[in-house]
Order: C-alpha cells, then sequence, then structure tokens
C-alpha cells in the first residue's frame, strides 16, 4: 500500500492537478485554465466519446451525463476557499473534486 495516496482515483482530476503542478513544454496552467481547457475537452467528448482527445488523455473515462462547467464551479467553490489566490500552494485533490461535486450538484441533467 503507498503512504499519502487517496483511495479512490479520479484520472480526469489527476489529469488537471498535473496541469497545474507539472512544467509540461516549460509551463504550467492556472487552476482556471486547467479547469477551462478540461471543460473544453468534455465538450468534444460529449459529441464523440470514442475519438475525443479526452478518451486518448484519459482511456478510462467513460460517458458523462451532465455538463461541467468547471470554471463556474471554480468561482462558485473560491467564495468559501481561496483556492486561486495562493501562490505557491497548489490546490489539492480533494479541492478540486470538491469544486466539481458542487457544480454536478447544481447542473441539471442532458436531456
Amino acid at each position: 500500500m503507498q503512504v499519502g495516496r487517496l483511495k479512490e482515483r479520479d484520472p480526469l482530476f489527476e489529469l488537471v492537478l498535473k496541469w497545474i503542478t507539472h512544467a509540461e513544454w516549460d509551463m504550467t496552467l492556472t487552476l482556471r485554465e486547467a479547469l477551462g481547457k478540461t471543460e473544453t475537452l468534455i465538450d468534444e467528448h460529449f459529441r464523440n466519446p470514442s475519438g475525443s482527445e479526452l478518451s486518448r488523455k484519459c482511456p478510462q473515462i467513460g460517458q458523462f451525463y451532465t455538463r461541467l462547467p468547471l470554471v463556474k464551479a471554480l468561482d462558485h467553490f473560491s467564495k468559501k476557499v481561496s483556492v486561486e489566490v495562493r501562490r505557491f500552494v497548489p490546490p489539492t485533490f480533494s479541492e478540486v473534486r470538491s469544486a466539481r461535486e458542487r457544480r454536478q450538484e447544481l447542473t441539471p441533467p442532458l436531456t
């Protein structure tokens, strides 16, 4: 058993955290940029789940049943937790997941 690992895994938000904390081509994304990019990938995944960029980056991703306006979720979550104000402490997996879960509660299912 690995120490310091969450029992649950979420490949989508592990990807978001990777974009925030690991430099790719000498640049990292802000949380807002990473969630915006993820939101775009999810919208593309709605249109073409099997051939989407998201399915290539996270092969274990399944089908989505609601839209995830993650940037709006960040706006809502930032009112409670100053996650975007912190400069030297990146957001945690739990913070990113909490923002997403709150948005799922507020978003009606697709029809």
